[in-house]
């Protein structure tokens, strides 16, 4: 019962919500409980696979583009997701890549929508932040996607917990299996890649030297985060594309188990466990 103006898409959410949701979305049995589950995933991040390029052509995500003026991310039905956020949110993966190493981060950061083609980004202290300030302090924008529904294993990988040195479309390329099949953004070309095979792909720029006010917002542990603004750079939106009746996909669900992002943090914090006592099991 979304209100608003409808434009052929569909909003999905709670895709992967649930322990079995999880283990059909990884192809594993039912009878799996969750401490194998985590080992299984700590499994498909050691077993990583490169990506590979495909022509724009051959990529579903470019069945639409739309850029510069053609741009409004209101057309999208992004939503507010709890009575108190401070508007509209984008909560999904958001790409970008070390100028240095070449190697690409995918990350879940908070998005709340200010305009058709401007969000402000909460940046966690983390691998973004750490990407986005190398650039401002030479005062170069920072190229950035995010994607907006892809295979629950996609999702999965992309909370990878690691050092920045890892290439994330390499341990999601572990959990779907086989190549994450990559091709090159509107807006960057050959220098950010997007997944060729998502639903809904933005993209732009994080601005050096300017922030926005953003928040609250409603977390995935269940509690509202506050307003920010010190670690907030601006989000240019400056192309949108998306496979012609796209889903767009939200994670923040009402419902408390998060397995998409809780098991590859478990199957990480267990990896770093066993490196210190082997004889651990599990880890919850």
């Amino acid at each position: 019962n979304l209100k608003g103006q409808v434009n052929g898409f569909k909003m999905v959410m709670n895709c992967e919500i649930s322990q079995r949701k999880a283990q059909i979305a990884l192809g594993i049995p039912k009878e799996t409980n969750r401490a194998q589950m985590a080992d299984i995933c700590m499994d498909l991040e050691e077993h990583r696979i490169p990506p590979i390029v495909v022509d724009k052509k051959e990529a579903p995500v470019k069945e639409v583009v739309k850029v510069g003026k053609d741009v409004d991310l209101l057309e999208l039905p992004v939503m507010r997701h709890h009575y108190m956020d401070g508007g509209p949110y984008i909560v999904m993966s958001t790409v970008t890549k070390d100028r240095k190493s070449g190697i690409y981060n995918c990350s879940y950061h908070r998005m709340e929508i200010k305009s058709k083609n401007l969000v402000g980004t909460s940046c966690s202290p983390r691998h973004l932040w750490q990407i986005y300030r190398d650039c401002e302090k030479d005062n170069v924008e920072c190229p950035v996607a995010t994607v907006l529904g892809h295979h629950p294993a996609y999702h999965m990988g992309a909370c990878y917990v690691g050092p920045i040195g890892v290439s994330e479309y390499d341990i999601i390329g572990g959990y779907l299996r086989e190549p994450l099949r990559l091709t090159p953004s509107e807006t960057w070309g050959d220098d950010l890649l997007i997944p060729a095979d998502a639903e809904i792909v933005i993209e732009g720029a994080l601005l050096p030297g300017k922030r926005v006010v953003e928040g609250p917002f409603g977390e995935a542990p269940g509690y509202p985060g506050p307003q920010h603004h010190s670690m907030c750079p601006p989000y240019e939106v400056r192309a949108i594309t998306y496979r012609k009746g796209g889903m767009c996909q939200s994670v923040i669900t009402p419902e408390g188990d998060k397995p998409w992002m809780d098991l590859p943090r478990e199957g990480a914090y267990l990896r770093r466990c066993r490196e210190a006592i082997p004889g651990v099991t599990a880890v919850c």
